[in-house]
């Protein structure tokens, strides 16, 4: 099976609207979830990759834009989850 650009393309903006969708109408846990086990493992993976995770940012709605840069914010300038940790003022669990 091959898939077009355009296929990708709806694909993606399905899932980012999904993602959306359970940011605005989800519990607690499902939008942890989302933003820590979709949207920050996400960005951590396509920022090695050459299109980089920048090329997501046309499909975030409103409250995944808004996950997607604290997210950004909580690692400027970090380069480890300990770092993070120590910002944040927790012990790892």
């Amino acid at each position: 099976m091959s898939l077009t650009s355009a296929t990708l393309t709806r694909m993606v903006t399905i899932t980012f609207n999904l993602m959306e969708h359970w940011l605005v109408n989800g519990n607690r846990n499902l939008r942890d979830l989302i933003g820590i086990g979709f949207l920050e493992d996400l960005q951590n993976v396509a920022s090695w990759q050459a299109f980089g995770k920048e090329a997501f940012i046309l499909f975030l709605g409103p409250q995944c834009r808004q996950a997607w840069n604290e997210i950004e914010r909580t690692w400027a300038g970090k380069t480890s989850l300990m770092e993070v940790f120590r910002a944040e003022g927790k012990k790892p669990e």
